[in-house]
């Protein structure tokens, strides 16, 4: 694993993430795209992440006793089965031709860390500091938080500027 690579993993394009999160068809099927805010696919993933270092690959078995293990779930292999497909109709994951094994790909890869420290760390953070309500009584304390939002705000509108990215109202 090249460590550089991954080392600012979470800086992925804006096009990875709408095409992670859009549906795609696949033949006369219309799949959804993977929601990084419910629940199931996210635990999926993290355990996609896990398994993903099989050298041979791993089966949606591998996954579902990976998600007992660290989640106490008891979900049918349908149902990660359906997750798993959503990744790879994405290309997340891949299998080599005539193998039920999947691999996961090196941006798949980068893409699922990626997801996981947006949604999970950077994400919560960002939301937790326009909250006045949870930073503190102290009212000079709350206003370097709201300073600092809407610094973190006017940022964000300036590099969506100078990189061309679409930003939602």
């Amino acid at each position: 694993m090249n460590n550089l690579y991954y080392a600012h993993v979470s800086m992925i394009e804006a096009e990875a993430l709408q095409k992670l999160t859009g549906s795609q068809k696949k033949g006369k099927q219309k799949i959804s795209g993977i929601n990084p805010f419910k629940q199931k696919d996210i635990q999926v993933i993290h355990a996609v992440i896990v398994v993903s270092f099989k050298p041979l690959g791993f089966s949606t078995r591998d996954v579902v006793q990976k998600l007992k293990t660290i989640y106490g779930l008891n979900l049918k292999p349908t149902q990660v089965a359906y997750v798993l497909r959503k990744l790879y109709v994405k290309g997340i994951v891949v299998t080599k031709k005539g193998k039920r094994k999947y691999q996961v790909s090196a941006k798949g890869l980068q893409i699922m860390v990626a997801v996981t420290v947006i949604t999970e760390q950077q994400l919560p953070k960002i939301l937790a500091c326009g909250n006045n309500k949870d930073v503190s009584n102290d009212p000079l304390l709350k206003d370097k938080y709201s300073k600092a939002y809407f610094q973190l705000k006017r940022s964000i509108k300036e590099f969506a500027n100078i990189s061309q990215i679409k930003i939602a109202a």
